[in-house]
């Protein structure tokens, strides 16, 4: 014999209990998508392909190889030759 009461209860319940779980997992999905998308942003803003050279960066490059002592002109490439060579940039660094 079913006692209704404890029937609708459960069901609802249980239906609430589910939506919960897959909203649960649904944010984890989300934000990890995202993370990911950021993690891919500094992955391609770190790599040593660049393209162009920003005004400010060419002013920090020179300055670097100044205080090193050394000549960017002897250099086949010019300051994409310099980012080869020094893919950590440490014209950056304080």
């Amino acid at each position: 014999m079913k006692n209704y009461a404890t029937f609708r209860i459960e069901s609802w319940s249980g239906a609430v209990y589910i939506c919960i779980l897959t909203a649960f997992f649904v944010s984890i999905l989300f934000i990890t998508m995202q993370n990911f998308n950021s993690d891919m942003d500094v992955l391609a803003s770190s790599s040593s392909d660049i393209k162009l050279i920003s005004a400010s960066e060419r002013l920090e490059i020179k300055s670097w190889a100044e205080r090193n002592k050394i000549d960017i002109s002897l250099l086949k490439g010019g300051y994409r030759q310099l980012i080869v060579r020094y893919p950590d940039k440490p014209w950056l660094d304080p």
